[in-house]
């Protein structure tokens, strides 16, 4: 699934088909978390907040792009649903390199001082 993000909603978006699991599932649990993570740089974002299951045609027609014909015929396609993010918390953390991290980590387990596993940060998104 690839993130839509709308900061002057606030809001993130995914295409999904009307028949996917995840109808049911949003349903009955709307607190949901997405997690991001930057592979090269070793950055990782969690983001908690209320999904909700949209037909909005007019959005989803906003939001199409060629890439998404390959799972759906168009913007007008039956199956093509949307999922609307809101954001309510938000967690980044910067980490070190894995080789650095796992010889900090090893230092660390033989005595020699806690490791430093990069920074973190959190937001509360009360604004919106």
């Amino acid at each position: 699934m690839a993130a839509m993000p709308k900061q002057e909603e606030p809001a993130i978006y995914f295409f999904t088909g009307a028949s996917a699991e995840k109808d049911n599932q949003i349903e009955e649990f709307p607190i949901v978390t997405l997690a991001f993570i930057d592979q090269s740089k070793n950055d990782y974002v969690s983001i908690t907040g209320t999904a909700n299951l949209s037909d909005d045609r007019a959005k989803i027609e906003e939001l199409w792009s060629p890439m998404m014909k390959s799972w759906w015929d168009g913007p007008n396609d039956a199956d093509l649903r949307l999922i609307r993010f809101v954001p309510e918390d938000a967690e980044a953390w910067d980490s070190p390199h894995d080789v650095v991290s796992t010889i900090k980590m090893a230092a660390a387990a033989v005595g020699l001082g806690k490791p430093d596993m990069g920074d973190s940060g959190k937001v509360r998104m009360s604004n919106y």
